[in-house]
C-alpha cells in the first residue's frame, strides 16, 4: 500500500541517492542550499518548537516560509491532500497562488530561523525571506513535486528569497513506515 502511494521505506542511509536527489533540485534552481542532517539534529529542531507540534514536525517533507526570524508559513506533507498515484496538491483552496504562501498550519513557540541557522550551521542569509524545504527519500516523487512547486512560487515573489534544502534521511532510515 505504501509503494502505491510513493512512499518507499529507507533501509540505510545512501548518501549517493541524496547528492543525485540535489543535483536535480540544483537543475530547477542552481542557487539553492543544501544541507543533510543527522538524526540528532533533526531531534533538537523538533524539540525547538512546542510539544504540540511534534507529530506535524516530524513529518518527511515540510515547507516554512520566514520573514527574518518569524515563521510565517508553514507546511506539512500531512496538510496536503493526496492521491491515489502519491502526488500531493499542496495548493488546495489556492495556498501557493501567492508569495508568501497561505499557511496550513500556525506553529507558534518555535525558536525561530537563526535557530534552525545554527543547529545546522547553515549561513545566514542576504534576504528578507527564507524558505526552508525539509524532504526525504522517503517521498522521493513527492520531494521532487514539492520542490518545483517551491520554485514556481518563489518565481512570484517581489524580491529575492533564500531557498534552502534539508535532507532528513538518516532520521528515517531504518523506521518502520
Amino acid at each position: 500500500m505504501y509503494k502505491a502511494a510513493g512512499i518507499e521505506a529507507i533501509k540505510e542511509f545512501d548518501n549517493t541517492k541524496v547528492e543525485q536527489v540535489e543535483k536535480n533540485f540544483k537543475k530547477l534552481n542552481p542557487n539553492i542550499i543544501t544541507k543533510t542532517i543527522s538524526k540528532e539534529q533533526f531531534l533538537t529542531y523538533v524539540e525547538g518548537f512546542g510539544e504540540f507540534y511534534k507529530n506535524d514536525l516530524k513529518q518527511p517533507l515540510q515547507i516554512h516560509y520566514y520573514t527574518n526570524d518569524t515563521l510565517v508559513s508553514f507546511h506539512a506533507n500531512c496538510y496536503a491532500k493526496g492521491s491515489f498515484g502519491g502526488s500531493l496538491d499542496w495548493n488546495y483552496d489556492g495556498k501557493f497562488d501567492e508569495f508568501i504562501p497561505k499557511t496550513s498550519a500556525q506553529i507558534k513557540g518555535n525558536k525561530g530561523l537563526n535557530f534552525i541557522f545554527n543547529e545546522f550551521s547553515l549561513p545566514q542569509p542576504k534576504t528578507k525571506n527564507t524558505i526552508i524545504f525539509f524532504w526525504s527519500n522517503l517521498m522521493p516523487k513527492q520531494s521532487l513535486e514539492t520542490y518545483k512547486l517551491i520554485v514556481e512560487n518563489s518565481k512570484i515573489s517581489t524580491g529575492k528569497s533564500t531557498l534552502i534544502t534539508i535532507n532528513t534521511d538518516q532520521f528515517f532510515a531504518g523506521e518502520k513506515i
